[in-house]
């Protein structure tokens, strides 16, 4: 180690380029710096990697432990469900629009003054039969409501369960897929510190032979 006032008194007193000697004095210092903050930054990048690494493999074991073939089970449960849904809305439509057209031919009944006088008069014995048949499918048309209600919960149910599922793998597949890049970036972070920690260390031996032969200059 040389005393820099030491030293720059020998340098006044030779044929030496002062200034040039401490611009590569301090690009020396400089560059053993940039090495060493490369170096705790690639550290750095390791320590993070590792646990990336730790994440990557539990999303990985998550993934694995998925029972495919139940979701599967469970998508033919849901398309069976759905077929016994369909001709009950149907059903359920079609009583509804049954129901309204009884409805609107006792209200016309209603309107007429002889009332049930006349038993015989085809509009009235229509109307009567109308109002029996609409009390039939008032209780079909309850009954089949009761019966899709069990069966919708039941496929509002799974449906829930199986969506739940799929976005729990959804989302463990872009947590897995986000983290794969980010330790992808990581590492090609660790290459280019590298290739830069390679350069200053080329550098640095090239400054310290130049300063090298400066000093020998200055003592001999």
């Amino acid at each position: 180690n040389i005393d820099l006032k030491s030293l720059n008194d020998q340098l006044n007193a030779t044929p030496v380029d002062v200034s040039a000697y401490f611009k590569l004095h301090n690009s020396l210092i400089s560059n053993k710096q940039k090495v060493e903050a490369l170096t705790n930054s690639n550290i750095s990048y390791k320590e993070e990697n590792s646990k990336l690494d730790i994440l990557i493999s539990k999303l990985q074991e998550f993934i694995k432990l998925v029972n495919y073939e139940q979701l599967i089970k469970d998508d033919e449960e849901l398309s069976k469900i759905k077929d016994k849904m369909i001709p009950l809305e149907r059903e359920i439509d079609s009583l509804e629009k049954s129901i309204k057209g009884y409805t609107h031919k006792l209200k016309l009944l209603e309107d007429i003054p002889c009332g049930n006088q006349f038993t015989n008069c085809k509009f009235i014995k229509d109307a009567f039969l109308s109002k029996t048949e609409m009390a039939v499918d008032e209780g079909s048309l309850l009954c089949n409501k009761d019966t899709y209600s069990s069966i919708s919960d039941n496929f509002d149910r799974i449906d829930a369960e199986v969506s739940e599922k799929r976005n729990k793998i959804a989302k463990a597949t872009i947590k897995k897929n986000e983290t794969l890049n980010k330790i992808l970036n990581i590492k090609l972070d660790i290459e280019k510190n590298n290739l830069q920690i390679e350069k200053c260390i080329k550098l640095i031996s090239d400054l310290e032979t130049k300063l090298k032969s400066y000093e020998e200059t200055i003592y001999n």
